[in-house]
């Protein structure tokens, strides 16, 4: 095929030889010879490139026979230089008729990471302008075991419909393609799997007109952080975004403006070949006969967080299959986790190798292990497995139900512990307690701690979880603090009045955490990297103070991590973060703060206290009381009792202790992964344990709770001078403690049962966390695995099917199946306008 830049290329030629014509430069001593080698390029151009052409060379080799003859002429005359233009003016206008069109370039890597490619290849594939060449590239697999990286080559992997070229048979250097697309990013910035070098994002750079990133994934909406920065986006000319949203997140990046949000190639194909239907492999066709299917994918994510946990969930999923003959599993491993457990957790591959045993020797379902995972979504009739992946966003683009596993549950929950309450934050207003707690509303418990009541739920907001975590009452309002909903809100005691307090320069999501009232303003702390807001009741105006909390994150001893806690003295607002040794003393009379640097700098705090000659916190890693002197500047820390058990979350960020709350005589810690509630008298400066006795049972694991996930307390909140309430998490007891006699009463409370109904009647568990999560139910105590499936089985949840595309409109553009479309047309513009 004739490439249109090699086309425009010669007319550029023809047009230079014929200015060459005129102006003198035919006098040059060198003009026969470059005017004779342009035409004889020209050419070899034609006859190599459109051999069935047979006009134009003719007339270059009467040109160059004419260069010939005028050039043993001693002079031109003007009818001369006319017989040159005109035989140009005919070749050109003949190479300006000739078909041409552009090499369009494909470097896949991994066989099961074509869906993100396909239907933009499909679109150009049509054009017959375009010449399409797919060429699977070579990588390498890293074994940490053995300590040496493996070199896979996928190229019979492919679909037989693609045709493919061996990367050793095509040189990039020699076509220069006018685009390529690619899928992976990294380059030489992963330890997992590499492309050879040759075929990193800054080397095809080098060789073709535009380069063309295309995600791998698909999200729920947004781009994660760390995908901002891979080399790709440094050395691509566009990329193609699934989203407006994805887009955004780009935000700030330099390369923002190349960010084209056309949708995902993913979706296209799950969308066309569920519309089209596929045919089943001859293999699954018995299994399958007649029974309803559901396919399990274990991702990356869920490996690198839960370890042997994750592998003793995936035993009890096999466990429940093993005894049932109208539905099967598919399992579908991510096709890089056998390769990231061997060289991130080698330790745990033995264990991986049981698990795989299991399943095939058990004959427990099908082990897909195919390269095309759209097939298998075509084919199952739901999903199980977790959230964060991006083959969930495939499923609800079906419009196939989808379940998201809780890795701590091991059998469906009876009656009472369905209607275990478990509280927030809880505080006495006008006499009675008020509390949130894990579902959506805002609850009063009685003075017995054992009757759960909900006074309201806040519209638009998911149902199964908590949009707003804390609380502050000022008089008669309760100020509530956004932990995923998109705003803070206020409530009224005495009229029942919610209301939405709409920020006027901030919108989107939330993650805020405690809430602190002074004077007129209310401060909502972030839980991350946001600023502290501050809502003005009088004016009710909006600013966000983020200064303080990129100061506090400078030189953190830990990357990522949460804003812990704080704690009031007078107009001083003192704050934590688990993430360093630093903490914030801002002043909310004038909104100005201090740092200031306490310990080793490998410390971190959670829980706070502060008076004018003290401050008290709790150090994330080992537990510690630190005290520091803030009239002599003295820091001393007190270590737990000896007979004290912490341990290490699954996750690797230790925290022993969180928050902290001072009654008067003594402090009181909450135990977060550890079995011990601490009790420290400050003007003796001893530490012991408070109500041992209720903890015995925090480092054991239970359905639903684990202690390498789960904080053995759930609520910890105080109640007058003398009483706090605290809340153990693995099985939803109370306790009220008298922290001066060390007694308590144990509670167990509960939702009422017109709670209950108010909370279930009619609802099925379906829903999104925020506008760009996946449409699902989740495993919890309320909704089970095992009543998923049943659910499945007996047919009811053909009306989640119809809810599911409506939910997932917003997740990627183009969901008609034209995203591939869309590609090209864009791309084919910037061709024609030669951008």
């Amino acid at each position: 095929m004739l490439r249109t830049a090699v086309k425009k290329q010669m007319i550029s030629l023809l047009d230079s030889m014929c200015e060459n014509h005129h102006g003198g430069v035919i006098k040059n001593p060198y003009f026969f010879e470059d005017s004779q080698q342009a035409a004889i390029t020209i050419g070899e151009t034609i006859e190599c490139k459109v051999p069935e052409n047979k006009d134009i060379v003719p007339l270059l080799e009467e040109y160059c026979e004419v260069l010939f003859q005028l050039s043993q002429r001693e002079e031109i005359q003007e009818s001369d230089i006319q017989q040159l233009d005109t035989l140009l003016f005919a070749a050109k206008d003949k190479v300006i008729n000739l078909q041409s069109g552009y090499q369009v370039a494909f470097f896949p890597y991994k066989a099961s990471m074509w869906d993100s490619l396909e239907s933009i290849w499909k679109a150009f594939s049509k054009d017959q302008r375009c010449e399409c060449i797919v060429v699977p590239i070579p990588y390498r697999d890293f074994d940490a075991k053995n300590n040496k990286w493996n070199s896979c080559y996928e190229l019979s992997d492919f679909p037989e419909y693609v045709p493919v070229r061996d990367y050793q048979s095509y040189s990039i250097e020699t076509e220069q393609p006018d685009v390529a697309f690619i899928h992976n990013p990294y380059d030489d910035y992963n330890r997992v799997t590499c492309v050879y070098p040759q075929f990193f994002s800054r080397e095809i750079k080098k060789h073709v007109g535009k380069l063309v990133y295309v995600p791998y994934y698909i999200t729920t909406g947004n781009i994660s952080p760390e995908h901002l920065y891979v080399p790709v986006c440094q050395n691509m000319d566009y990329m193609i975004a699934q989203s407006e949203k994805f887009k955004s997140g780009c935000e700030g990046m330099n390369y923002y403006d190349k960010v084209l949000p056309l949708g995902s190639p993913k979706a296209d194909r799950v969308i066309n070949m569920c519309h089209d239907g596929v045919e089943i492999p001859e293999d699954w066709r018995t299994v399958l006969a007649g029974k309803k299917s559901v396919m399990l994918n274990t991702s990356i994510y869920c490996f690198l967080n839960y370890g042997d946990i994750y592998f003793d969930k995936l035993k009890h999923i096999f466990q429940w299959f093993k005894k049932r003959d109208d539905v099967v599993l598919i399992w579908r491993p991510h096709p890089l986790l056998e390769s990231t457990v061997k060289s991130m957790r080698p330790q745990l591959m033995e264990k991986y190798q049981e698990l795989l045993t299991y399943f095939n020797d058990e004959q427990i379902g099908i082990w897909d292990n195919t390269p095309d995972i759209t097939r298998t979504i075509a084919i199952v009739d739901a999903y199980i497995g977790e959230e964060v992946s991006s083959v969930v966003i495939l499923f609800g683009v079906a419009g196939k139900p989808i379940f998201i596993l809780d890795n701590t549950f091991f059998k469906s929950c009876d009656e009472m512990e369905r209607r275990r309450a478990y509280l927030g934050r809880v505080e006495k207003i006008s006499g009675k307690y008020y509390c949130t707690s894990f579902y959506n509303g805002l609850y009063i418990v009685d003075e017995e701690f054992e009757k759960v009541e909900l006074v309201m739920q806040f519209d638009g907001q998911p149902r199964f979880v908590s949009p707003y975590g804390n609380f502050k009452a000022v008089q008669n309002t309760i100020y509530l603090s956004p932990s995923i909903a998109n705003m803070p809100i206020s409530y009224r005691t005495d009229t029942g009045e919610c209301k939405a307090l709409k920020p006027s320069a901030i919108d989107g999501f939330y993650a805020l955490s405690r809430v602190v009232s002074y004077g007129e303003k209310i401060y909502y702390l972030p839980a991350g990297d946001s600023g502290i807001l501050v809502y003005n009741r009088r004016d009710k105006s909006w600013k966000e103070q983020q200064d303080c909390i990129l100061h506090l994150k400078q030189n953190a001893s830990v990357v990522g991590g949460t804003t812990c806690n704080c704690c009031e003295n007078g107009r001083e607002l003192w704050i934590t973060a688990e993430y360093t040794n630093r903490v914030i003393c801002y002043d909310m009379k004038n909104d100005t703060y201090q740092i200031f640097a306490l310990g080793d700098e490998h410390y971190g705090f959670s829980g706070i206290v502060a008076d004018k000659k003290n401050v008290w916190l709790a150090e994330v890693h080992t537990g510690d009381i630190v005290h520091l002197n803030r009239c002599e500047g003295k820091l001393n820390k007190y270590a737990l009792p000896d007979d004290a058990i912490s341990w290490c979350p699954e996750n690797g960020r230790r925290m022993v202790l969180g928050e902290l709350i001072d009654m008067g005589k003594y402090l009181v810690a909450a135990p977060v992964f550890t079995d011990t509630m601490i009790r420290f008298n400050k003007k003796e400066k001893s530490i012991d344990r408070l109500i041992p006795e209720f903890w015995e049972g925090a480092s054991e694991k239970y359905n639903g709770y684990n202690p390498r996930i789960h904080s053995a307390c759930c609520s910890f909140n105080k109640l007058d001078d003398s009483h706090i309430q605290v809340q153990r998490t693995w099985d939803g007891a109370l306790a009220v403690v008298d922290v001066m006699t060390g007694e308590y009463t144990l509670h167990n409370p509960v939702f009422t049962e017109k709670t209950m109904h108010k909370l279930t009647d009619g609802q099925d568990g379906f829903e999104k966390f925020q506008t760009y999560y996946a449409f699902c139910r989740r495993e919890s105590r309320l909704f089970s695995f095992e009543g998923f499936m049943e659910d499945l089985v007996n047919d009811r949840l053909e009306d989640v099917k119809k809810r599911q595309k409506t939910e997932l409109a917003s997740v990627a553009a183009n969901l008609d199946g034209t995203c591939g479309e869309k590609v090209y047309e864009y791309m084919m513009k910037i061709f024609e306008n030669n951008q």
